[in-house]
Protein backbone atom coordinates (compact mmCIF):
# COMPACT_ATOMS: atom_id res chain seq x y z
CA UNK A 1 0.00 0.00 0.00
CA UNK A 2 1.32 3.43 -0.92
CA UNK A 3 2.27 5.72 1.95
CA UNK A 4 0.40 9.04 2.47
CA UNK A 5 3.46 10.91 1.19
CA UNK A 6 3.44 8.84 -2.01
CA UNK A 7 -0.28 9.51 -2.56
CA UNK A 8 0.27 13.26 -2.13
CA UNK A 9 3.42 13.27 -4.27
CA UNK A 10 3.07 14.84 -7.73
CA UNK A 11 2.71 12.38 -10.58
CA UNK A 12 4.62 12.58 -13.82
CA UNK A 13 3.17 11.13 -17.01
CA UNK A 14 5.28 9.53 -19.71
CA UNK A 15 3.55 8.50 -22.92
CA UNK A 16 5.67 5.83 -24.60
CA UNK A 17 4.38 5.05 -28.11
CA UNK A 18 0.84 5.76 -27.01
CA UNK A 19 1.01 3.88 -23.70
CA UNK A 20 0.84 6.00 -20.55
CA UNK A 21 3.00 5.46 -17.48
CA UNK A 22 2.66 7.53 -14.30
CA UNK A 23 5.70 7.88 -12.07
CA UNK A 24 6.07 9.41 -8.63
CA UNK A 25 8.84 11.78 -7.62
CA UNK A 26 10.40 8.96 -5.62
CA UNK A 27 10.52 6.75 -8.71
CA UNK A 28 12.13 9.30 -11.02
CA UNK A 29 14.73 10.06 -8.35
CA UNK A 30 15.51 6.37 -7.72
CA UNK A 31 18.56 6.28 -10.03
CA UNK A 32 19.34 9.96 -10.44
CA UNK A 33 20.45 12.18 -12.00
CA UNK A 34 18.76 10.87 -15.11
CA UNK A 35 16.57 11.79 -18.08
CA UNK A 36 13.45 12.01 -15.89
CA UNK A 37 14.92 14.33 -13.26
CA UNK A 38 16.26 16.54 -16.05
CA UNK A 39 12.82 16.66 -17.71
CA UNK A 40 10.64 17.14 -14.66
CA UNK A 41 12.88 18.61 -11.98
CA UNK A 42 15.41 20.45 -14.09
CA UNK A 43 15.35 23.44 -16.41
CA UNK A 44 13.87 21.63 -19.45
CA UNK A 45 10.74 23.19 -20.91
CA UNK A 46 8.81 19.98 -20.18
CA UNK A 47 9.47 20.32 -16.45
CA UNK A 48 6.51 22.67 -16.01
CA UNK A 49 3.99 20.34 -17.68
CA UNK A 50 4.79 17.11 -15.74
CA UNK A 51 4.38 15.08 -18.93
CA UNK A 52 6.53 13.98 -21.84
CA UNK A 53 5.99 11.87 -24.97
CA UNK A 54 8.65 9.39 -26.07
CA UNK A 55 9.18 7.15 -29.08
CA UNK A 56 10.72 4.24 -27.18
CA UNK A 57 9.65 0.66 -26.49
CA UNK A 58 6.78 0.47 -23.96
CA UNK A 59 7.63 -3.18 -23.26
CA UNK A 60 11.13 -2.22 -22.16
CA UNK A 61 9.87 0.82 -20.29
CA UNK A 62 7.55 -1.41 -18.23
CA UNK A 63 10.66 -3.21 -16.96
CA UNK A 64 12.34 0.12 -16.21
CA UNK A 65 9.30 1.17 -14.16
CA UNK A 66 9.69 -1.98 -12.05
CA UNK A 67 13.37 -1.13 -11.56
CA UNK A 68 12.53 2.46 -10.56
CA UNK A 69 10.07 1.03 -8.04
CA UNK A 70 12.91 -0.79 -6.29
CA UNK A 71 12.06 -4.30 -7.47
CA UNK A 72 14.57 -6.90 -8.62
CA UNK A 73 14.36 -7.33 -12.38
CA UNK A 74 17.11 -9.92 -12.89
CA UNK A 75 16.89 -12.66 -13.85
CA UNK A 76 14.16 -11.45 -16.19
CA UNK A 77 10.79 -13.00 -15.28
CA UNK A 78 8.87 -14.86 -17.97
CA UNK A 79 6.32 -12.03 -18.16
CA UNK A 80 9.01 -9.83 -19.75
CA UNK A 81 10.07 -12.46 -22.30
CA UNK A 82 8.14 -13.60 -25.36
CA UNK A 83 8.70 -15.47 -28.62
CA UNK A 84 9.47 -12.14 -30.28
CA UNK A 85 11.83 -10.96 -27.53
CA UNK A 86 13.97 -13.57 -25.78
CA UNK A 87 15.96 -12.80 -22.61
CA UNK A 88 19.16 -11.94 -24.50
CA UNK A 89 17.30 -9.55 -26.81
CA UNK A 90 15.53 -7.86 -23.90
CA UNK A 91 18.76 -7.48 -21.93
CA UNK A 92 20.67 -5.97 -24.87
CA UNK A 93 17.96 -3.44 -25.64
CA UNK A 94 17.31 -2.70 -21.99
CA UNK A 95 20.95 -1.62 -21.83
CA UNK A 96 20.35 0.68 -24.82
CA UNK A 97 17.39 2.29 -23.04
CA UNK A 98 19.27 2.50 -19.74
CA UNK A 99 21.84 4.57 -21.61
CA UNK A 100 19.12 6.69 -23.24
CA UNK A 101 17.44 7.43 -19.90
CA UNK A 102 20.77 8.02 -18.14
CA UNK A 103 20.17 5.28 -15.57
CA UNK A 104 23.71 4.60 -14.37
CA UNK A 105 22.64 2.11 -11.73
CA UNK A 106 20.63 0.08 -14.23
CA UNK A 107 23.54 0.04 -16.68
CA UNK A 108 25.79 -1.26 -13.91
CA UNK A 109 23.21 -3.90 -12.99
CA UNK A 110 23.07 -5.12 -16.60
CA UNK A 111 26.83 -5.16 -17.22
CA UNK A 112 28.30 -6.37 -13.93
CA UNK A 113 28.44 -10.12 -13.22
CA UNK A 114 26.00 -10.96 -10.47
CA UNK A 115 25.95 -13.67 -7.85
CA UNK A 116 22.84 -15.53 -6.73
CA UNK A 117 21.86 -14.61 -3.15
CA UNK A 118 22.88 -18.05 -1.88
CA UNK A 119 26.39 -17.87 -3.35
CA UNK A 120 29.16 -15.89 -1.71
CA UNK A 121 32.84 -15.71 -2.57
CA UNK A 122 34.24 -15.53 0.94
CA UNK A 123 35.10 -19.24 0.83
CA UNK A 124 37.34 -18.43 -2.16
CA UNK A 125 39.03 -15.58 -0.29
CA UNK A 126 37.20 -12.93 -2.34
CA UNK A 127 34.71 -10.19 -1.52
CA UNK A 128 31.12 -10.60 -2.64
CA UNK A 129 31.19 -7.23 -4.41
CA UNK A 130 32.18 -7.11 -8.09
CA UNK A 131 33.12 -3.84 -9.81
CA UNK A 132 33.62 -2.93 -13.46
CA UNK A 133 36.72 -1.73 -15.28
CA UNK A 134 35.17 1.69 -16.09
CA UNK A 135 34.50 2.19 -12.38
CA UNK A 136 38.13 1.41 -11.59
CA UNK A 137 39.56 3.57 -14.39
CA UNK A 138 37.23 6.47 -13.62
CA UNK A 139 37.76 6.03 -9.86
CA UNK A 140 34.00 5.81 -9.30
CA UNK A 141 34.09 2.88 -6.91
CA UNK A 142 30.89 1.78 -5.16
CA UNK A 143 30.58 2.31 -1.40
CA UNK A 144 32.67 -0.08 0.65
CA UNK A 145 35.27 -0.70 -2.07
CA UNK A 146 38.61 1.03 -1.59
CA UNK A 147 42.35 0.72 -2.11
CA UNK A 148 44.24 -0.78 0.82
CA UNK A 149 48.04 -0.92 0.47
CA UNK A 150 47.62 -0.57 -3.30
CA UNK A 151 45.15 -3.45 -3.70
CA UNK A 152 41.40 -3.16 -4.21
CA UNK A 153 39.48 -4.52 -1.21
CA UNK A 154 36.12 -4.59 0.50
CA UNK A 155 35.56 -5.21 4.20
CA UNK A 156 33.21 -8.09 4.91
CA UNK A 157 32.60 -9.47 8.40
CA UNK A 158 35.65 -7.61 9.66
CA UNK A 159 37.98 -9.00 6.97
CA UNK A 160 39.51 -7.09 4.06
CA UNK A 161 38.91 -9.26 0.98
CA UNK A 162 40.09 -8.69 -2.64
CA UNK A 163 37.40 -7.39 -5.00
CA UNK A 164 36.89 -8.93 -8.44
CA UNK A 165 36.96 -6.52 -11.38
CA UNK A 166 35.00 -7.34 -14.54
CA UNK A 167 36.06 -6.11 -17.98
CA UNK A 168 34.36 -6.74 -21.31
CA UNK A 169 35.21 -6.20 -24.97
CA UNK A 170 38.86 -5.17 -24.70
CA UNK A 171 42.01 -6.25 -26.54
CA UNK A 172 44.55 -8.10 -24.43
CA UNK A 173 48.23 -8.45 -25.29
CA UNK A 174 50.22 -11.47 -24.19
CA UNK A 175 53.93 -10.75 -24.20
CA UNK A 176 57.02 -12.63 -23.13
CA UNK A 177 60.74 -12.06 -23.39
CA UNK A 178 64.03 -13.55 -22.28
CA UNK A 179 67.68 -12.71 -22.71
CA UNK A 180 69.71 -14.83 -25.12
CA UNK A 181 73.44 -15.44 -25.12
CA UNK A 182 75.89 -17.05 -27.50
CA UNK A 183 77.17 -20.39 -26.30
CA UNK A 184 78.70 -23.40 -28.07
CA UNK A 185 78.22 -21.85 -31.48
CA UNK A 186 74.54 -21.00 -30.99
CA UNK A 187 72.11 -18.81 -29.09
CA UNK A 188 70.71 -20.13 -25.82
CA UNK A 189 68.43 -18.64 -23.20
CA UNK A 190 69.94 -17.10 -20.11
CA UNK A 191 68.69 -18.60 -16.87
CA UNK A 192 66.11 -16.66 -14.82
CA UNK A 193 65.52 -13.96 -17.44
CA UNK A 194 61.97 -14.92 -18.48
CA UNK A 195 59.37 -12.16 -18.22
CA UNK A 196 55.70 -12.74 -19.11
CA UNK A 197 52.76 -10.35 -18.91
CA UNK A 198 49.12 -9.93 -19.91
CA UNK A 199 48.30 -6.31 -20.72
CA UNK A 200 44.71 -5.07 -20.99
CA UNK A 201 44.65 -2.52 -23.81
CA UNK A 202 41.42 -0.79 -22.83
CA UNK A 203 42.43 2.44 -24.63
CA UNK A 204 41.93 0.53 -27.90
CA UNK A 205 38.48 -0.78 -26.95
CA UNK A 206 35.14 0.68 -27.97
CA UNK A 207 35.03 2.30 -24.52
CA UNK A 208 38.43 3.89 -25.03
CA UNK A 209 36.88 7.33 -24.54
CA UNK A 210 36.77 6.62 -20.83
CA UNK A 211 40.57 6.55 -20.84
CA UNK A 212 41.09 9.65 -22.96
CA UNK A 213 38.85 11.60 -20.59
CA UNK A 214 41.26 10.84 -17.73
CA UNK A 215 44.41 12.91 -17.44
CA UNK A 216 46.70 9.97 -16.63
CA UNK A 217 44.97 6.66 -17.45
CA UNK A 218 46.79 3.71 -15.89
CA UNK A 219 48.52 0.88 -17.70
CA UNK A 220 46.99 -2.45 -16.65
CA UNK A 221 49.41 -5.35 -16.43
CA UNK A 222 48.77 -8.88 -15.15
CA UNK A 223 51.88 -10.44 -13.72
CA UNK A 224 50.24 -13.37 -11.94
CA UNK A 225 47.22 -15.65 -12.30
CA UNK A 226 44.87 -17.44 -9.95
CA UNK A 227 45.64 -21.09 -9.37
CA UNK A 228 43.08 -23.01 -11.42
CA UNK A 229 42.10 -19.91 -13.41
CA UNK A 230 40.85 -20.69 -16.92
CA UNK A 231 41.62 -19.18 -20.31
CA UNK A 232 39.10 -20.02 -23.03
CA UNK A 233 40.23 -19.02 -26.51
CA UNK A 234 37.90 -19.93 -29.40
CA UNK A 235 37.15 -23.61 -28.72
CA UNK A 236 40.31 -24.28 -26.74
CA UNK A 237 40.12 -24.46 -22.95
CA UNK A 238 43.36 -24.19 -21.00
CA UNK A 239 44.78 -23.00 -17.72
CA UNK A 240 45.84 -19.37 -17.45
CA UNK A 241 49.20 -20.61 -16.21
CA UNK A 242 49.79 -22.54 -19.45
CA UNK A 243 51.07 -19.42 -21.21
CA UNK A 244 53.87 -19.22 -18.65
CA UNK A 245 54.62 -22.94 -19.04
CA UNK A 246 54.59 -22.65 -22.84
CA UNK A 247 57.05 -19.80 -22.82
CA UNK A 248 59.37 -21.27 -20.21
CA UNK A 249 59.47 -24.82 -21.56
CA UNK A 250 58.29 -25.24 -25.14
CA UNK A 251 59.91 -22.16 -26.69
CA UNK A 252 63.43 -23.10 -25.66
CA UNK A 253 63.63 -25.25 -28.80
CA UNK A 254 62.09 -25.10 -32.28
CA UNK A 255 58.38 -25.67 -32.86
CA UNK A 256 58.66 -29.09 -34.51
CA UNK A 257 56.35 -31.56 -32.79
CA UNK A 258 54.20 -28.98 -30.97
CA UNK A 259 50.60 -30.10 -30.40
CA UNK A 260 47.45 -27.98 -30.88
CA UNK A 261 47.61 -26.35 -27.46
CA UNK A 262 51.31 -25.55 -27.80
CA UNK A 263 50.77 -24.04 -31.25
CA UNK A 264 47.69 -22.08 -30.16
CA UNK A 265 49.67 -19.01 -29.11
CA UNK A 266 51.00 -18.67 -32.66
CA UNK A 267 47.39 -18.13 -33.85
CA UNK A 268 46.87 -15.11 -31.60
CA UNK A 269 47.32 -12.79 -34.58
CA UNK A 270 48.93 -10.36 -34.99
CA UNK A 271 51.62 -12.47 -33.35
CA UNK A 272 55.39 -12.15 -33.14
CA UNK A 273 57.79 -14.94 -32.23
CA UNK A 274 61.44 -14.00 -32.61
CA UNK A 275 63.79 -15.27 -33.80
CA UNK A 276 61.95 -17.45 -36.31
CA UNK A 277 63.56 -20.63 -34.98
CA UNK A 278 64.27 -21.55 -31.36
CA UNK A 279 65.35 -20.67 -28.82
CA UNK A 280 63.08 -17.65 -28.81
CA UNK A 281 63.78 -14.27 -27.24
CA UNK A 282 60.49 -12.42 -27.68
CA UNK A 283 56.79 -13.14 -28.17
CA UNK A 284 53.68 -10.99 -28.45
CA UNK A 285 50.16 -12.07 -29.34
CA UNK A 286 46.86 -10.19 -29.31
CA UNK A 287 43.38 -11.46 -28.43
CA UNK A 288 39.95 -9.88 -28.25
CA UNK A 289 38.74 -10.50 -24.70
CA UNK A 290 34.96 -10.83 -24.42
CA UNK A 291 35.15 -11.15 -20.64
CA UNK A 292 37.91 -10.89 -18.05
CA UNK A 293 37.84 -11.24 -14.27
CA UNK A 294 40.78 -10.08 -12.17
CA UNK A 295 41.80 -8.49 -8.90
CA UNK A 296 43.99 -5.41 -8.42
CA UNK A 297 46.94 -6.37 -6.24
CA UNK A 298 49.00 -3.18 -6.22
CA UNK A 299 49.61 0.19 -7.84
CA UNK A 300 52.88 1.67 -9.04
CA UNK A 301 54.21 4.15 -11.58
CA UNK A 302 56.37 3.90 -14.68
CA UNK A 303 58.14 7.13 -15.65
CA UNK A 304 55.43 9.00 -13.77
CA UNK A 305 52.51 7.16 -15.40
CA UNK A 306 50.24 5.05 -13.17
CA UNK A 307 50.29 1.25 -13.44
CA UNK A 308 47.72 -1.20 -12.08
CA UNK A 309 49.12 -4.64 -11.34
CA UNK A 310 46.44 -7.30 -11.52
CA UNK A 311 45.96 -11.01 -10.91
CA UNK A 312 43.95 -12.76 -13.63
CA UNK A 313 41.13 -15.05 -12.53
CA UNK A 314 39.30 -15.86 -15.79
CA UNK A 315 39.60 -14.96 -19.46
CA UNK A 316 37.20 -15.65 -22.33
CA UNK A 317 38.66 -14.44 -25.61
CA UNK A 318 38.75 -14.89 -29.39
CA UNK A 319 41.53 -14.82 -31.94
CA UNK A 320 41.42 -12.43 -34.88
CA UNK A 321 40.29 -15.25 -37.15
CA UNK A 322 37.34 -16.07 -34.88
CA UNK A 323 36.36 -12.40 -34.63
CA UNK A 324 36.38 -12.04 -38.42
CA UNK A 325 34.35 -15.23 -38.76
CA UNK A 326 31.77 -13.83 -36.35
CA UNK A 327 31.40 -10.80 -38.66
CA UNK A 328 29.64 -12.95 -41.28
CA UNK A 329 26.05 -11.82 -42.01
CA UNK A 330 23.45 -13.79 -40.00
CA UNK A 331 22.17 -15.52 -43.15
CA UNK A 332 25.61 -16.58 -44.35
CA UNK A 333 26.44 -20.27 -44.30
CA UNK A 334 29.79 -19.27 -42.79
CA UNK A 335 28.22 -17.51 -39.82
CA UNK A 336 28.71 -19.15 -36.44
CA UNK A 337 25.64 -20.79 -34.96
Amino acid sequence: MASPSDRMSPKYTLTVRGQEFRLSKRQIEFDSPNFFTACFLGSFQESSSKSVTLDRSPQLFAIIVEYLSGYEILPLPSTFVSERMDAAYVTRNLLVDADFYGLTGLKRLLTTPSLPPSLGLEWAGLARKIVTLPEVIGEHLPPGVEYVDGGLYSEEDGNQLPVLVSAKDVPIRLSASRELESKSGGMVAKANTDRMTFKIDYTESRDGAMATAIKHPPTIVAESVFSGGKMRVDNLDMSLSFFHEWWQVYTRSNSVGWDEKERSFLSFQPATLEPTDGPYGRYEGILWADEILFTVIRRSSDAGDPVLHIKLADLKARTRGAVLSDLSPPGSRWARV
